[in-house]
């Protein structure tokens, strides 16, 4: 409780300054040491192995870890046959409001879910989306988060394609059968 106090009036190491000193780490150290022992008793801090103090994440940390999560979201998409791409200002949209210093990047997972996944699944089930389609997330006027869909190829199209891979991968088994028939054991 006293890290989630200091962090808003700006005490020991949580100041929201990007570029936080060793001192001011080992100060909050210190401080949340003090704390544990006025809070639990000796006996049970003497069971804890090792006590760890995490540094706060900054603007930049958050940043990284939305371009990761937006990484994730994109593979989850590709494979369901679907191309996305999100735009830079979506992502620094994400990382500003998931940003808090004093709960990490839980409020970025759920700002993440509510103006990305909800609006993309929404999007899939208000259309129907070929294999191969574009979606583009982007930012309207407004700062809204904005999906714009390029349809893929038709359905047809799309069967036509996988007859012709399944062709060929049953080519290349046959092939790679008589390979190995060759092939003294």
């Amino acid at each position: 409780k006293s890290i989630e106090k200091n962090a808003q009036s700006g005490g020991f190491g949580f100041d929201t300054v990007e570029d936080e000193t060793a001192s001011n780490y080992e100060r909050m150290s210190k401080a949340v040491h003090e704390d544990l022992k006025q809070y639990f008793r000796p006996e049970f801090l003497n069971r804890l192995d090792e006590i760890i103090v995490f540094q706060q994440l900054t603007r930049p940390d958050v940043r990284l870890i939305a371009d990761i999560m937006v990484n994730q979201l994109c593979k989850r998409v590709a494979e369901q046959g679907l191309n996305l791409e999100v735009t830079d200002a979506v992502k620094e949209k994400l990382s500003d409001e998931g940003f808090n210093p004093v709960y990490g990047a839980r409020p970025l997972r759920r700002t993440i879910m509510n103006l990305l996944e909800d609006n993309l699944a929404n999007k899939f089930l208000s259309e129907s989306l070929n294999k191969g389609s574009n979606i583009v997330v982007t930012l309207d006027s407004e700062k809204n988060v904005q999906i714009d869909v390029t349809q893929g190829p038709s359905e047809e199209i799309n069967e036509e394609l996988n007859l012709e891979a399944t062709a060929k991968q049953g080519y290349r088994k046959s092939a790679l059968a008589a390979l190995q028939k060759q092939q003294p054991t």
